[in-house]
């Protein structure tokens, strides 16, 4: 056997000798989705969801697998079946708020991300994140103060210098926003996004 199919063995016989155990349920729904076996991944992840139904990790879970498989919309249900279980579950509220950025529900992001925000003030991606979502809804004012108070922390952050430069390039001051650019270019040597994947 190799190492994955030890772990779902593992994980298996977890589960038949305590069948509440959330953990295993989560862990072998994981493997099963990373390994392309979304119909068993789901299968696990909703008998988990049914046997530990306080699980906001679960839900998470299940939802992440829902959209890796394309269905957004049940994806959407079970993160928010997550935060209603957990208000300060981090890893729902990011998934919700890049949704909503994908779907240009610029409001419906704002809303998630300063909870998150206010959860884990150190993550830089949820102020990144914000202060996009924010210039969407011409908020520049408060979309740079969050860019400045990243960059008053790490002057050389090419992210923050890039999505700087992409704020004053929405509010019209193409000066600035060229300089930024081309500086978080010459840092980085690339043009890096910040809401590739979905959080676990």
């Amino acid at each position: 056997l190799g190492r994955t199919d030890e772990a779902i063995e593992s994980l298996q016989q977890a589960i038949k000798v305590a069948p509440d155990m959330k953990g295993a349920y989560n862990n072998l729904g994981i493997i099963y989705r990373d390994t392309g076996r979304m119909d068993k991944a789901l299968e696990i992840l909703k008998l988990g969801t049914t046997m530990a139904p306080k699980s906001a990790m679960l839900r998470n879970s299940l939802a992440s697998t829902y959209y890796a498989q394309g269905d957004v919309a049940q994806a959407v249900k079970e993160f928010e079946a997550a935060v209603q279980i957990d208000p300060n579950y981090a890893g729902a509220l990011f998934n919700l708020a890049r949704i909503y950025m994908a779907r240009r529900d610029s409001a419906q992001s704002e809303r998630y991300l300063r909870r998150l925000v206010e959860l884990e003030p150190e993550n830089a991606e949820a102020h990144l994140s914000l202060a996009l979502v924010l210039s969407d809804l011409k908020k520049f004012d408060e979309s740079r103060r969050l860019l400045h108070d990243l960059l008053a922390k790490d002057p050389r952050d090419p992210q923050a210098m890039m999505v700087l430069g992409e704020v004053e390039l929405a509010g019209g001051n193409l000066r600035e926003a060229a300089r930024l650019l081309e500086q978080s270019g010459r840092i980085d040597g690339k043009s890096p996004r910040i809401w590739n994947d979905l959080a676990q």
